[in-house]
């Protein structure tokens, strides 16, 4: 189906720039940032200018009355009008998963979540004195195990050093068989104060 709707000048703000137009679509997100996608049809109706941003509710259902918003901008190339998704300073790449860490994807403020590497220039804490939290690490591959790292309660005395045994486990699967190998040394603390 298309442009459901597109709405371009608000009454009273004609000539206030930059100018907001406000369009809702079927199409996915590939086809409504493919070059052209503002073709001759919509360009011979409204006029878009190069300072026009765009909130876009795309992938729209109109059975359900749902879709997904973006904002984007437009760049002109020989005539050709292309439009980015983008973020404004301090924005928030949309749609959000629950639970999911936010992550700087520029260096204008814009947030986005799931980052390849997510750095972090001290420490990182799980769970607060009183609530318990965990670090968990999972493989590539799924269903294939995790490293957690969980703290056990002490009753009333604080951890005043870490010992650190010289063990290293190693667990290796192949042939549908389990294999395991250890390599013990002799265990050598060593203390943290």
């Amino acid at each position: 189906m298309g442009i459901v709707y597109i709405y371009t000048d608000t009454a009273g703000q004609v000539n206030v720039n930059p100018r907001r137009v406000k369009i809702i679509t079927t199409d996915n997100l590939s086809t409504i940032t493919t070059a052209g996608y503002l073709n001759s049809e919509v360009l011979s109706t409204y006029t878009i200018y190069p300072t026009d941003v765009f909130d876009i509710i795309y992938s729209y259902v109109q059975a359900t009355n749902t879709g997904t918003y973006g904002f984007f901008l437009p760049t002109f190339v020989n005539g050709i009008v292309t439009l980015s998704q983008s973020g404004a300073a301090g924005g928030v790449v949309l749609p959000t998963k629950v639970n999911h860490i936010a992550t700087y994807s520029n260096t204008a403020g814009l947030l986005t979540e799931d980052a390849a590497t997510a750095i972090n220039g001290g420490n990182i804490q799980a769970g607060l004195s009183g609530t318990a939290g965990t670090l968990a690490s999972f493989p590539g591959t799924a269903s294939k195990g995790s490293l957690v790292v969980a703290a056990v309660g002490l009753g009333n005395q604080k951890l005043r050093s870490f010992l650190i045994l010289s063990r290293l486990l190693v667990m290796s699967r192949w042939d549908k068989r389990l294999s395991l190998a250890f390599q013990i040394q002799q265990a050598r603390p060593l203390i943290l104060c």
